[in-house]
């Protein structure tokens, strides 16, 4: 039989049993969260550079989409909208409101210049009355190819900013693109250049950069993660600017510019080819630009109205009728809604007569106008 003090004292003897862990353990505990952390972050940070990406181009679309945007009905017609279309030309860059050595596209959300306080038309109806137009040479009144226009009170043409056109992040007063980075550009350096312009000479694909207050530009540009201009294909596909400088321009000035021309049918005849004139009206933000076909001005004897009257015609005449610059080239005009009136003898106003005043709206195809002057 056991004694109990014996089982007292070996119970006294023997070591409590130790439960924590040694230092080699903790190093290796310490080493798998590590590889585990580490193997986590490898698998969460492409996928927060893809949200980061993909909200870039998000905001270089929307920043295009704001300047110039085109919808094709199920009908066939083309619907327009954007600053382009509402003032009659492409944004400008702004100096910063803090920087002065920065670049702003601040036309696109802001009305009034934070530097020089002046503010952009407001959207409405203007007459082209002659305190309200311009031309190629405001000076002397004349068009392109040298042709001399006039007021037409009975125009009223519709332009001016009824913006915002693009919605900044609640709460910013500037444009970042996904990764944080301020998409402006530089009066110091090309190389710092978000704000791109259209290329010269025109070049699907490629863009210039925009150092200078004034300027047109076509859209933004984001340079990636490391925001560092590289115009070229990275392996690390969030290190590419976007869009890429080798993959497609942000606008490209064919989808915004457009030709136009037609008949003139004058119903009666006598009339000459000097007799008949057509200005097309269209705004370029601040007023309402004349372009003039008539042969007052004819360029290296090529006419901008021609009589194409059949000769069996004996009641009404048909006149061709295109607009030219100083070199003999058909001109193109901003696509969006137009105006065009033809006139008979402008200059004798016992005999002057008119078209309707057609609106229309111009689009980057060929557009053609069929104009009639009736007695």
């Amino acid at each position: 039989m056991t004694d109990k003090n014996s089982i007292s004292k070996f119970r006294l003897l023997r070591k409590p049993t130790n439960h924590g862990l040694t230092l080699i353990e903790l190093v290796l505990v310490l080493v798998i969260l590590s590889i585990l952390a580490t193997v986590a972050l490898d698998t969460i940070e492409p996928q927060v550079d893809q949200v980061k990406f993909e909200a870039s181009q998000r905001t270089v679309d929307g920043v295009r989409d704001a300047i110039f945007d085109e919808q094709l009905l199920a009908d066939g017609r083309t619907i327009y909208s954007g600053f382009f279309i509402d003032m009659g030309r492409l944004p400008q860059t702004r100096v910063d409101a803090t920087e002065p050595s920065l670049l702003t596209a601040s036309e696109l959300w802001n009305p009034i210049d934070s530097q020089t306080g002046s503010t952009l038309r407001v959207y409405a109806a203007v007459s082209a009355t002659v305190e309200n137009i311009t031309s190629t040479e405001p000076a002397e009144n004349k068009d392109s190819d040298g042709d001399e226009i006039f007021e037409d009170p009975d125009v009223q043409v519709r332009y001016g900013w009824r913006g915002p056109y693009l919605r900044l992040v609640s709460g910013a007063t500037e444009l970042f693109d996904g990764f944080g980075h301020r998409l402006t550009s530089t009066t110091g350096s090309a190389n710092l250049s978000h704000l791109r312009g259209p290329s010269l000479p025109q070049v699907l694909g490629l863009s210039s950069s925009v150092t200078t207050v004034g300027i047109p530009f076509i859209g933004v540009q984001s340079f990636g993660r490391s925001d560092v201009m590289d115009n070229g294909v990275n392996m690390d596909v969030y290190e590419n600017d976007i869009p890429n400088g080798m993959g497609g321009q942000l606008l490209d000035n064919s989808t915004i510019a457009g030709s136009v021309s037609g008949e003139v049918t004058y119903h009666t005849t006598g009339a000459t080819t000097d007799d008949i004139v057509v200005q097309i009206y269209y705004p370029n933000g601040t007023k309402i630009v004349v372009q003039q076909a008539s042969n007052q001005a004819s360029v290296g004897l090529v006419d901008e109205i021609e009589d194409v009257t059949s000769a069996s015609t004996t009641n009404y005449q048909t006149f061709r009728f295109k607009f030219l610059d100083d070199g003999g080239e058909e001109m193109t005009f901003p696509v969006g809604p137009r105006v065009v009136r033809a006139y008979y003898k402008i200059g004798d106003l016992s005999q002057k007569k008119q078209s309707a005043v057609v609106t229309f709206t111009l689009t980057s195809l060929g557009n053609t106008q069929n104009l009639a002057i009736n007695n």
